[in-house]
């Protein structure tokens, strides 16, 4: 032990340093360096010499000295400026003197360290000057990279530094009008905080402000510090827009702007007090209507909405789904978090309850299939909601009739309706729908041999406009009786669309119009195999396209035929690119399967090449299903049998993808619809599988895009 201890004292006489041999405070500090408090009278003094401080250089070069878990110097004190909060929970920063930086991997106040960081009265922010009573040491990370860092560092003192060097460009704005800027502009903006945001290991990274006008997001997790629900804060940043970048070309292909808010922030001023949230501002709406909002829309995310809201928990292993579903219980979305659920467990007392909420569209994760909205809820309240039954009639037509119709049809959509329906979370039973047609000839409504009311169109090349009439009784509230227009004909285009074959057989790069049968889903792409007697091809969509469509609808599509991936010895995925639906003929169509190859194994299509131009091939084989998961990932794999052999991966974003269509069929040989894939560019083909056939002789097919 002895010699350990003349070791330390060696390593800090080499850099001319004196380890303190207990901890310091601002009011109690060691003088082992006498020379910084004899050149400077007290009022001259600076912290780094009021307390005898080392360097941040000088720390960087005493923590190489100490490398590993559980080897620590011991207790010194460093100076610098803090140039970033990374972590606003227990105090993770970076100092830094100008040219040098040290991380600091947590920070603690008290003489004896004993306050954690969020606990203290008044936080140092980036841009303060501090003084750290430390311990120093070099993390080791896991590629073998030494960091040098200041392990613990107990607070000592610290002075409020100037954040910015421009602070007079930064103009005060309201929030509404912060929301308005154009990315890049600067503004400084006061509000009251009503919600803070968590990132992974729920750590603090942004809050909601708001003015009794409007709301804004401010992100930055240094901005965090300190902060409460219910300060009046004063922030500087710059308006950013900001989306995953994983997700950006997503969201650029959907039209996805990102997520408002203001960035690269800075908390000038916090009153510490707690206010009242002013709400009042908020639009009334419903969840359904948020739903649909477009994505194009910058003023819309991190706008506080009042919605009522059927809030309902959902326990996933390892992971909490919070919905906010509307009145209906099913239209909604989950709530945005990055903790797993964690950050959101105080939404748990409103479980299974109608509340009024008042929430964000936080962002919008973008995916292959397309744009989602998630939101944040700012405030829940259980305010015992009952549904005014004189609203039956409206409540109905609104969730359960209006979206099932289109302005107009080219074909018979085959749509069947409800005659009566029952809520029992909204508290009534036995309502009534009747309807009726002003033109039998071009659209009717017939009760067919099960009982059920359904609605057909009989459109011709003239086009022939039709009023429906929905009359909907519930006991004794008057009839409500709503109308719509609808137009039934045929477009010219139905006429000069080409066969599938054609699209395959057109040139690449050029605009072709195809008709053909929705057939499979695709998976980890926003799209479906189109189908006709003549063959298959991939066709992708905007993901609001499946709204409109479902499998064995017939439809007219135009899109890029391309390749794509397409590069030197790969002939990629050949694919009507974002197709766009020119007219859905509906019916419901079993697709044709002449087209499919019926005489090849699983062994055969392991010897073909990806230069070869052949993904709008279906071959139906016998296969193997194997199922491989590990913590980080889930695949699926079509096998000759149960050995080791892998065969085919299943192309997907995760294995869970395939799950509702394939886990059933684990550990068995099943009868496969399925297409070879490249969409990006390996030396190998995956496999997309259209539909198994199991032992039973149903066919099941992949729906996984569809919402119907």
């Amino acid at each position: 032990m002895k010699k350990g201890k003349l070791l330390v004292v060696s390593l800090l006489s080499l850099l001319g340093l004196t380890a303190c041999g207990k901890p310091a405070t601002s009011s109690s500090v060691s003088s082992s360096n006498p020379t910084s408090s004899e050149s400077s009278s007290p009022a001259e003094q600076t912290l780094k010499e009021k307390y005898n401080c080392i360097t941040v250089a000088q720390g960087i070069q005493f923590a190489s000295q100490f490398v590993g878990k559980g080897n620590y110097s011991q207790r010194t004190h460093i100076y610098g400026k803090i140039k970033m909060i990374t972590n606003a929970n227990y105090g993770g920063m970076i100092l830094t003197d100008g040219t040098n930086d040290i991380e600091v991997y947590g920070v603690q106040g008290g003489s004896d360290g004993s306050v954690f960081f969020d606990h203290l009265e008044e936080i140092p922010l980036a841009g303060y000057e501090v003084v750290l009573n430390a311990t120093f040491n070099t993390f080791v990370k896991n590629d073998g990279t030494q960091v040098p860092q200041v392990y613990s560092g107990w607070l000592v003192d610290f002075k409020k530094g100037d954040p910015v060097s421009d602070l007079a460009t930064y103009p005060a704005k309201t929030l509404a009008e912060t929301r308005a800027l154009a990315k890049g502009q600067k503004a400084k903006v006061t509000g009251i905080v009503s919600r803070i945001a968590y990132a992974n290991g729920k750590v603090p990274t942004g809050f909601w402000l708001v003015d009794g006008n409007s709301s804004l997001y401010v992100f930055g997790r240094g901005t965090c510090a300190g902060v409460k629900v219910g300060n009046q804060v004063t922030v500087i940043g710059i308006k950013d827009y900001w989306i995953l970048d994983k997700e950006l070309n997503n969201a650029n292909r959907f039209g996805y702007v990102g997520s408002s808010q203001l960035a690269s922030t800075y908390l000038l001023e916090n009153d510490h007090a707690t206010h009242d949230i002013n709400l009042d501002f908020a639009e009334k709406t419903t969840i359904k209507e948020l739903m649909k909002h477009r994505y194009n829309d910058g003023d819309f995310t991190n706008k506080i909405f009042k919605v009522d809201s059927y809030v309902k928990k959902v326990p996933g292993s390892g992971f909490v789904n919070y919905y906010l579903n509307d009145i209906d219980g099913k239209t909604g979305s989950y709530v945005y978090t990055q903790c797993n659920g964690s950050d959101f467990a105080w939404l748990d007392e409103f479980d299974q309850k109608i509340c009024t909420v008042y929430l964000v569209a936080a962002n919008a994760q973008s995916a292959a299939s397309g744009c989602h909205w998630r939101f944040s809820p700012i405030v829940v309240k259980d305010e015992n909601y009952s549904f005014d039954t004189s609203k039956v009639g409206e409540f109905i037509y609104d969730y359960k009739i209006k979206d099932l119709f289109a302005s107009s049809y080219a074909g018979d959509p085959v749509i069947e309706l409800p005659s009566s329906y029952s809520d029992f979370l909204l508290g009534f039973t036995g309502a009534t729908i009747t309807y009726s047609s002003s033109n039998e000839a071009a659209a009717k409504f017939e009760t067919n041999a099960e009982g059920k009311t359904v609605f057909h169109a009989y459109p011709t090349t003239t086009s022939t406009d039709v009023e429906l009439t929905f009359n909907i009784k519930y006991g004794t509230n008057p009839d409500f009786v709503k109308k719509i227009n609808i137009t039934c004909y045929i477009p010219e285009v139905v006429a000069n669309a080409k066969t599938v074959a054609e699209g395959v057989a057109a040139e690449k790069e050029s605009q072709v119009t195809v008709r053909g049968i929705v057939g499979p889903s695709l998976v980890n792409k926003s799209g479906f195999y189109l189908i006709d007697a003549s063959g298959a091809i991939a066709v992708t969509v905007a993901s609001d396209v499946f709204s409109d469509i479902d499998m064995g609808n017939e439809v007219v599509l135009t899109g890029t035929r391309t390749n794509f991936g397409e590069v030197e010895g790969k002939a990629g995925e050949i694919v009507l690119l974002d197709s766009i639906l020119e007219v859905n003929l509906r019916g419901q169509h079993n697709y044709p399967t002449t087209s499919f190859i019926t005489d090849r194994t699983l062994a055969d299509l392991k010897d073909l090449s990806v230069e070869e131009d052949i993904t709008n091939n279906v071959y139906v084989v016998e296969a193997y299903i194997k199922r491989v998961e590990n913590p980080n990932y889930i695949n699926y794999y079509i096998c000759e049998d149960g050995s080791d052999n892998e065969g085919f991966i299943l192309y997907a974003s995760s294995g869970k993808q395939y799950d509702a269509l394939l886990n059933d069929y684990v550990g068995q040989t099943i009868t496969l619809e399925v297409a070879l894939c490249n969409w990006n560019k390996k030396d190998h083909f995956g496999a997309c599988v259209l539909s198994v056939t199991g032992e039973d002789g149903v066919k099941h097919f992949n729906t996984l895009n569809f919402r119907k």
